[in-house]
């Protein structure tokens, strides 16, 4: 029972530590996941099948900073869990189905975005309740029963550990951890299926970084096509980095000393507010990499009171003008048309997942 630490007194500075630090991601990720979602759901951009995904996630970080850690801010604030066992179980039992959900909708991101771009597999439109199960519901369905497991006490349970602060997964019985082998099968299939497809994404683009084009407007097509896709796999990518940096060192912490016996408790406190650190900075990530979600964003915060919508059709995907681009790629005067090389994604670079 080594994992529920039942004779441990937590100092008061880290008591303090986690009520404000809970409190101060708390805030400001509920602030930017709620406007994100009110942002993207206002200008329609949920049409689109990876938008849809992004809502998701940010549905996710939503339920971590507007209910966990406030909740952990309080267990550390009253120096014990003051919600009742039931309470604690449902907590514990959430808090690890939004994580695994979280996790498992990063990687049907990345699996999509392979999909399309390497096999021309189009999930438009995204208005099909197969589709929106497909890549919406799937994720939380599969968390929602991996922790059947140790809510049914089959292996591990749920209780409140003095630790960590907070009611967690806890290993009665001394064994191998549950939470243990699935961080392992998480890392393991997360590491070999993000480097598969981002591989072979990136060598699709750039195999394709040659291909002779015969007209002014299939360039412009072709360029444009290739520039939202490289914009998209650029964000989805830092997500994926700030998840893995983020995350993947908790859940290392997590395999390698499950019961918190070698670790300093301040440290791998610590390591808990860094893993929880991305439901914060993942609305940034999206307002900053995504041009049309920077654009929403920017008329948000530029206090506007027009009741208007922005007109995402007409956002540059990037600051030059493919048009232009591709009109200058062409001797247009001469009588036979001269081939471009122009950049672009060979399998479908007029579609955007």
């Amino acid at each position: 029972m080594c994992s529920t630490n039942e004779s441990f007194v937590m100092a008061e500075e880290l008591r303090i530590f986690h009520v404000a630090t809970s409190m101060t991601l708390g805030f400001l990720g509920t602030l930017g996941n709620s406007v994100s979602i009110y942002l993207i759901t206002k200008n329609q951009l949920y049409r689109n099948c990876t938008m849809l995904m992004i809502i998701d996630l940010c549905i996710a970080n939503l339920v971590s900073t507007l209910f966990i850690l406030p909740m952990i801010a309080a267990s550390n604030l009253y120096k014990h869990w003051v919600f009742g066992e039931g309470t604690c179980r449902g907590f514990a039992y959430v808090m690890y189905v939004v994580i695994t959900a979280e996790c498992l909708l990063l990687m049907h991101i990345t699996v999509s975005q392979y999909l399309a771009i390497k096999h021309n597999v189009k999930y438009e439109p995204c208005q099909m309740t197969a589709t929106i199960f497909l890549l919406v519901c799937m994720p939380w369905a599969i968390s929602l029963a991996i922790y059947t497991v140790p809510l049914l006490h089959a292996w591990d349970d749920f209780g409140y550990d003095p630790k960590r602060g907070y009611c967690t997964m806890v290993n009665i019985k001394g064994e191998r951890s549950f939470h243990s082998v699935l961080s392992i099968i998480f890392i393991s299939i997360i590491s070999l299926v993000t480097i598969y497809c981002y591989a072979s994404i990136y060598y699709v683009h750039f195999k394709s970084q040659k291909r002779t084009l015969t007209t002014v407007k299939e360039a412009s097509t072709r360029f444009r096509g290739q520039a939202r896709n490289t914009q998209l796999i650029k964000m989805i990518t830092v997500i994926l980095i700030n998840y893995s940096v983020t995350y993947i060192p908790f859940l290392i912490m997590s395999i390698i000393d499950p019961c918190v016996q070698m670790t300093p408790v301040f440290l791998y406190t610590m390591v808990i507010y860094i893993s929880w650190s991305h439901t914060a900075t993942n609305p940034v990530i999206y307002a900053l990499m995504n041009t049309k979600i920077n654009a929403v964003w920017r008329k948000f915060l530029s206090c506007d009171t027009s009741r208007n919508k922005v007109d995402i059709q007409n956002v540059p995907v990037t600051e030059y003008q493919p048009d232009t681009l591709a009109q200058k790629s062409y001797d247009i005067n001469s009588k036979p048309i001269q081939c471009v090389i122009v950049h672009g994604i060979q399998s479908n670079s007029e579609y955007t997942l």
